[in-house]
C-alpha cells in the first residue's frame, strides 16, 4: 500500500509577511527605545501602516490598521511588551 498523498496550504498572509520582511523594500525596521529598555529590529505600526497603503495591500489606513490587527491576532507579530 502506497501512503495517501498530501498536500499542506499555504497561510493567505505569507506572501504579505514576507514582503513586509523584505529587507530591502520591506518596513522599515530598527533598534527602538520603550521605557528605557531597547528592542532590536522592530518596527512602529504606524510605519508598518504607511507601508500596506503605499504598497497596495490596503485601500486606506483605517484599512490597513485592520489588516495589522488581523496579523497581530494571527500571531505574525506582536508590540515589543506584548501589549
Amino acid at each position: 500500500d502506497a501512503p495517501e498523498a498530501f498536500s499542506c496550504e499555504t497561510d493567505v498572509y505569507m506572501t504579505l509577511i514576507e514582503a513586509m520582511m523584505n529587507p530591502a523594500t520591506g518596513v522599515p525596521t530598527k533598534d527602538r527605545m520603550w521605557h528605557m529598555r531597547r528592542y532590536p529590529a522592530c518596527f512602529v505600526g504606524r510605519d508598518a501602516v504607511t507601508w500596506l497603503v503605499a504598497n497596495g495591500y490596503a485601500p486606506s489606513r483605517e484599512a490597513a490598521v485592520a489588516l495589522g490587527n488581523e496579523l497581530v491576532d494571527r500571531h505574525f507579530f506582536h508590540h515589543v511588551t506584548h501589549d
